[in-house]
Protein backbone atom coordinates (compact mmCIF):
# COMPACT_ATOMS: atom_id res chain seq x y z
CA UNK A 1 0.00 0.00 0.00
CA UNK A 2 1.35 3.45 -1.27
CA UNK A 3 2.53 6.05 1.69
CA UNK A 4 -0.44 8.49 -0.31
CA UNK A 5 -3.06 6.03 0.09
CA UNK A 6 -2.21 5.32 4.34
CA UNK A 7 -2.27 8.96 5.40
CA UNK A 8 -5.30 9.52 2.80
CA UNK A 9 -6.70 6.62 4.64
CA UNK A 10 -5.70 7.51 8.60
CA UNK A 11 -7.36 11.02 7.45
CA UNK A 12 -10.69 9.97 6.35
CA UNK A 13 -11.20 7.57 9.13
CA UNK A 14 -9.54 10.43 11.77
CA UNK A 15 -13.06 11.88 11.26
CA UNK A 16 -15.27 9.64 9.28
CA UNK A 17 -17.65 9.68 12.11
CA UNK A 18 -18.79 12.99 13.39
CA UNK A 19 -22.11 10.70 12.17
CA UNK A 20 -21.75 12.96 9.51
CA UNK A 21 -23.74 12.72 6.14
CA UNK A 22 -24.82 9.23 6.38
CA UNK A 23 -26.78 10.38 10.01
CA UNK A 24 -27.00 14.03 11.22
CA UNK A 25 -27.73 15.77 7.65
CA UNK A 26 -29.37 12.82 6.12
CA UNK A 27 -33.16 13.30 5.21
CA UNK A 28 -35.94 10.47 5.61
CA UNK A 29 -39.06 10.58 3.75
CA UNK A 30 -41.49 13.54 4.67
CA UNK A 31 -38.85 14.90 6.87
CA UNK A 32 -40.05 18.08 4.94
CA UNK A 33 -43.26 17.69 5.61
CA UNK A 34 -44.00 20.13 8.71
CA UNK A 35 -45.87 19.30 11.67
CA UNK A 36 -48.72 22.25 13.35
CA UNK A 37 -46.78 25.26 15.40
CA UNK A 38 -46.36 23.87 18.98
CA UNK A 39 -45.89 20.39 18.23
CA UNK A 40 -42.77 18.57 19.94
CA UNK A 41 -41.15 15.53 18.92
CA UNK A 42 -38.81 13.19 20.58
CA UNK A 43 -36.81 10.88 18.14
CA UNK A 44 -34.25 7.70 18.54
CA UNK A 45 -32.08 6.88 15.49
CA UNK A 46 -29.99 3.23 15.70
CA UNK A 47 -27.82 2.43 12.39
CA UNK A 48 -25.60 -0.29 11.72
CA UNK A 49 -23.08 0.03 9.01
CA UNK A 50 -21.06 -3.18 7.70
CA UNK A 51 -18.00 -2.49 4.97
CA UNK A 52 -15.84 -4.94 4.06
CA UNK A 53 -13.55 -3.35 1.21
CA UNK A 54 -12.12 0.25 1.31
CA UNK A 55 -11.85 2.47 -2.41
CA UNK A 56 -8.43 4.65 -2.75
CA UNK A 57 -8.48 7.67 -4.65
CA UNK A 58 -7.89 5.53 -7.95
CA UNK A 59 -10.94 3.57 -7.46
CA UNK A 60 -8.55 0.78 -6.63
CA UNK A 61 -9.87 -1.46 -4.04
CA UNK A 62 -7.90 -2.31 -0.91
CA UNK A 63 -9.10 -5.67 0.17
CA UNK A 64 -9.03 -7.35 3.93
CA UNK A 65 -10.51 -3.81 4.81
CA UNK A 66 -13.71 -3.20 7.19
CA UNK A 67 -15.62 -1.34 9.13
CA UNK A 68 -18.27 -1.82 11.58
CA UNK A 69 -20.44 0.88 13.36
CA UNK A 70 -23.25 1.15 16.02
CA UNK A 71 -24.29 4.56 16.11
CA UNK A 72 -27.52 5.94 17.88
CA UNK A 73 -28.87 9.48 17.83
CA UNK A 74 -31.05 11.16 20.26
CA UNK A 75 -33.15 14.06 18.62
CA UNK A 76 -35.94 16.73 19.77
CA UNK A 77 -37.61 19.02 17.55
CA UNK A 78 -39.99 21.67 18.20
CA UNK A 79 -42.25 23.63 15.54
CA UNK A 80 -43.22 27.05 15.96
CA UNK A 81 -44.38 30.21 14.06
CA UNK A 82 -41.81 32.75 12.28
CA UNK A 83 -42.94 35.67 10.72
CA UNK A 84 -45.84 33.81 9.29
CA UNK A 85 -44.01 30.88 8.42
CA UNK A 86 -43.85 27.40 9.65
CA UNK A 87 -40.25 26.78 11.50
CA UNK A 88 -38.49 24.39 13.88
CA UNK A 89 -35.39 24.20 16.07
CA UNK A 90 -33.74 20.74 16.36
CA UNK A 91 -30.70 19.37 18.79
CA UNK A 92 -29.36 16.28 17.83
CA UNK A 93 -26.62 14.14 20.24
CA UNK A 94 -24.81 10.76 18.72
CA UNK A 95 -23.43 8.50 20.62
CA UNK A 96 -21.98 4.83 19.69
CA UNK A 97 -18.55 3.52 18.22
CA UNK A 98 -16.95 1.61 16.06
CA UNK A 99 -15.05 -2.18 15.53
CA UNK A 100 -13.19 -4.41 13.14
CA UNK A 101 -11.91 -1.40 11.41
CA UNK A 102 -9.00 -2.20 9.92
CA UNK A 103 -7.20 -1.10 6.22
CA UNK A 104 -5.32 -4.02 4.21
CA UNK A 105 -5.26 -6.36 6.96
CA UNK A 106 -3.62 -3.62 9.82
CA UNK A 107 -6.04 -2.63 12.24
CA UNK A 108 -6.52 0.97 13.68
CA UNK A 109 -7.49 2.74 16.84
CA UNK A 110 -11.26 3.60 17.10
CA UNK A 111 -13.95 4.55 19.97
CA UNK A 112 -15.48 1.81 20.95
CA UNK A 113 -18.22 4.00 23.14
CA UNK A 114 -18.23 7.44 22.98
CA UNK A 115 -20.23 10.99 22.46
CA UNK A 116 -20.06 12.71 19.05
CA UNK A 117 -20.68 16.12 18.23
CA UNK A 118 -23.84 18.10 19.39
CA UNK A 119 -26.19 18.94 16.51
CA UNK A 120 -28.10 22.60 16.60
CA UNK A 121 -30.57 22.68 13.12
CA UNK A 122 -33.07 25.42 12.60
CA UNK A 123 -35.55 24.96 9.62
CA UNK A 124 -37.75 26.85 7.72
CA UNK A 125 -40.61 26.72 5.28
CA UNK A 126 -41.31 28.92 2.80
CA UNK A 127 -43.98 27.04 1.40
CA UNK A 128 -46.22 24.92 2.97
CA UNK A 129 -49.23 24.78 0.87
CA UNK A 130 -51.36 21.93 2.85
CA UNK A 131 -54.01 21.96 0.13
CA UNK A 132 -51.85 20.53 -2.58
CA UNK A 133 -49.67 19.07 -0.21
CA UNK A 134 -46.89 21.04 -1.82
CA UNK A 135 -43.64 21.95 0.82
CA UNK A 136 -40.32 23.62 0.67
CA UNK A 137 -37.99 24.37 3.31
CA UNK A 138 -34.43 25.03 4.23
CA UNK A 139 -32.75 23.57 6.78
CA UNK A 140 -29.55 24.59 8.74
CA UNK A 141 -27.09 22.20 10.29
CA UNK A 142 -24.70 23.56 13.23
CA UNK A 143 -22.08 21.17 13.97
CA UNK A 144 -20.11 22.01 17.18
CA UNK A 145 -16.87 19.87 18.17
CA UNK A 146 -18.41 18.72 21.54
CA UNK A 147 -17.49 14.83 20.46
CA UNK A 148 -15.06 12.38 21.61
CA UNK A 149 -11.71 13.69 19.69
CA UNK A 150 -7.90 12.05 20.58
CA UNK A 151 -5.35 12.73 18.02
CA UNK A 152 -3.71 9.44 18.29
CA UNK A 153 -6.36 7.43 17.99
CA UNK A 154 -7.71 6.49 13.99
CA UNK A 155 -10.93 6.56 13.99
CA UNK A 156 -12.91 9.23 16.43
CA UNK A 157 -16.48 9.69 16.49
CA UNK A 158 -16.11 13.59 17.39
CA UNK A 159 -14.12 15.21 14.43
CA UNK A 160 -12.66 18.29 16.57
CA UNK A 161 -13.92 21.27 14.66
CA UNK A 162 -16.98 22.83 13.38
CA UNK A 163 -19.25 22.93 10.55
CA UNK A 164 -21.92 24.16 9.14
CA UNK A 165 -24.65 22.19 6.33
CA UNK A 166 -27.62 24.31 4.42
CA UNK A 167 -30.12 21.58 3.40
CA UNK A 168 -33.00 22.79 0.83
CA UNK A 169 -35.49 20.23 0.87
CA UNK A 170 -38.58 19.54 -1.33
CA UNK A 171 -41.40 17.25 -0.62
CA UNK A 172 -44.88 17.18 -2.92
CA UNK A 173 -47.71 14.67 -3.72
CA UNK A 174 -47.62 13.64 -7.66
CA UNK A 175 -50.04 11.44 -8.05
CA UNK A 176 -53.04 10.00 -5.95
CA UNK A 177 -50.89 7.82 -3.03
CA UNK A 178 -47.53 8.58 -4.64
CA UNK A 179 -45.17 11.78 -3.32
CA UNK A 180 -41.76 12.60 -3.87
CA UNK A 181 -38.65 13.83 -1.40
CA UNK A 182 -36.10 16.23 -3.31
CA UNK A 183 -33.56 17.22 -0.76
CA UNK A 184 -29.49 18.51 -1.26
CA UNK A 185 -27.36 19.92 0.95
CA UNK A 186 -23.75 21.75 0.86
CA UNK A 187 -21.49 21.67 4.02
CA UNK A 188 -19.15 23.82 5.11
CA UNK A 189 -15.65 22.61 7.63
CA UNK A 190 -13.62 24.40 9.65
CA UNK A 191 -10.07 23.21 10.29
CA UNK A 192 -9.23 20.42 12.70
CA UNK A 193 -5.44 21.83 14.18
CA UNK A 194 -4.79 18.65 15.71
CA UNK A 195 -5.44 16.16 13.15
CA UNK A 196 -2.77 13.41 13.48
CA UNK A 197 -0.44 12.31 16.59
CA UNK A 198 2.26 15.05 15.58
CA UNK A 199 -0.31 17.66 15.48
CA UNK A 200 -1.41 19.01 11.77
CA UNK A 201 -3.94 20.88 10.30
CA UNK A 202 -6.59 19.25 8.30
CA UNK A 203 -8.42 21.02 5.66
CA UNK A 204 -11.82 20.48 3.88
CA UNK A 205 -13.38 21.84 0.74
CA UNK A 206 -17.21 21.94 0.98
CA UNK A 207 -18.88 18.51 0.25
CA UNK A 208 -22.28 18.21 -1.43
CA UNK A 209 -25.26 15.46 -1.34
CA UNK A 210 -27.81 15.03 -3.34
CA UNK A 211 -31.29 13.03 -2.45
CA UNK A 212 -34.32 11.31 -3.71
CA UNK A 213 -36.88 9.92 -2.23
CA UNK A 214 -40.13 8.22 -4.27
CA UNK A 215 -43.15 7.31 -1.85
CA UNK A 216 -46.07 5.36 -2.16
CA UNK A 217 -49.10 5.42 0.46
CA UNK A 218 -49.77 1.83 1.01
CA UNK A 219 -52.42 3.09 4.19
CA UNK A 220 -52.93 6.41 5.44
CA UNK A 221 -50.86 5.54 7.90
CA UNK A 222 -47.91 3.53 6.14
CA UNK A 223 -45.48 4.54 3.92
CA UNK A 224 -42.80 2.51 1.51
CA UNK A 225 -40.20 4.24 -0.01
CA UNK A 226 -37.01 3.62 -1.97
CA UNK A 227 -34.13 6.30 -2.97
CA UNK A 228 -31.04 6.75 -3.87
CA UNK A 229 -28.35 9.68 -2.79
CA UNK A 230 -24.59 10.81 -4.35
CA UNK A 231 -22.39 12.58 -2.15
CA UNK A 232 -19.43 13.82 -3.49
CA UNK A 233 -16.27 17.13 -3.05
CA UNK A 234 -15.11 17.70 0.30
CA UNK A 235 -11.33 17.35 -0.88
CA UNK A 236 -9.16 17.25 2.34
CA UNK A 237 -5.57 18.65 2.92
CA UNK A 238 -3.15 17.86 5.73
CA UNK A 239 -0.82 20.60 5.91
CA UNK A 240 -1.52 21.28 2.11
CA UNK A 241 -1.19 17.75 0.81
CA UNK A 242 -4.29 16.65 -1.21
CA UNK A 243 -5.95 13.63 0.20
CA UNK A 244 -8.40 13.51 -2.53
CA UNK A 245 -11.89 13.92 -2.89
CA UNK A 246 -14.62 11.25 -1.71
CA UNK A 247 -17.25 9.78 -3.74
CA UNK A 248 -20.32 7.68 -2.01
CA UNK A 249 -23.48 7.16 -4.56
CA UNK A 250 -26.37 4.78 -2.26
CA UNK A 251 -29.39 3.04 -3.02
CA UNK A 252 -32.08 2.96 0.12
CA UNK A 253 -35.50 1.57 1.35
CA UNK A 254 -37.71 2.70 3.91
CA UNK A 255 -40.52 1.75 5.85
CA UNK A 256 -42.71 4.00 7.98
CA UNK A 257 -46.30 3.16 9.83
CA UNK A 258 -47.88 5.32 12.54
CA UNK A 259 -48.58 2.08 15.34
CA UNK A 260 -50.24 4.97 17.45
CA UNK A 261 -51.91 8.16 16.65
CA UNK A 262 -48.69 9.66 17.91
CA UNK A 263 -45.96 6.57 17.55
CA UNK A 264 -44.32 5.77 14.26
CA UNK A 265 -41.60 3.24 13.61
CA UNK A 266 -39.18 3.67 10.31
CA UNK A 267 -37.29 0.96 9.30
CA UNK A 268 -34.45 1.69 6.34
CA UNK A 269 -31.85 -0.17 4.46
CA UNK A 270 -29.21 0.95 2.26
CA UNK A 271 -26.37 -0.32 0.03
CA UNK A 272 -23.02 1.43 -1.43
CA UNK A 273 -23.33 0.81 -5.31
CA UNK A 274 -20.49 2.83 -6.14
CA UNK A 275 -17.21 4.39 -3.64
CA UNK A 276 -14.09 6.43 -4.42
CA UNK A 277 -11.84 7.32 -1.54
CA UNK A 278 -14.04 5.49 1.71
CA UNK A 279 -15.32 2.63 2.44
CA UNK A 280 -17.59 0.74 0.46
CA UNK A 281 -20.90 0.19 2.79
CA UNK A 282 -21.97 -3.57 2.02
CA UNK A 283 -25.19 -3.05 4.25
CA UNK A 284 -27.09 -0.33 6.15
CA UNK A 285 -30.21 -0.32 8.39
CA UNK A 286 -31.79 2.30 10.69
CA UNK A 287 -34.33 2.16 12.90
CA UNK A 288 -36.22 5.39 13.77
CA UNK A 289 -38.69 5.83 16.51
CA UNK A 290 -40.73 9.15 16.97
CA UNK A 291 -42.93 10.19 19.68
CA UNK A 292 -45.50 13.16 19.12
CA UNK A 293 -46.51 15.52 21.93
Amino acid sequence: MSKRLIVGTLMILSFIAAVPKAHAVDAQPFDFVPAPAGTNLALLYYAYGMSNEYVDSEGNKVQNSSLQSNIAIARYVRYFDLAGMIADINILQPFGGFSDVKIGGAPLTHDHFALGNTTLVFTIWPINNKENEIYFGVANYLNIPTGSYDRNTSVNLGDNRWSFAIQPGFHARVYDKISVDLVADVTFYGDNNDAVPSGGRLTQDPSFTALAWLNYNVTPTTVASIGVSHTYGGEQRLDGMSLGDAYVTKVRAALSTFVTPTSQILFQVDHDVSVENNFSQDFGAMIRLMKVF
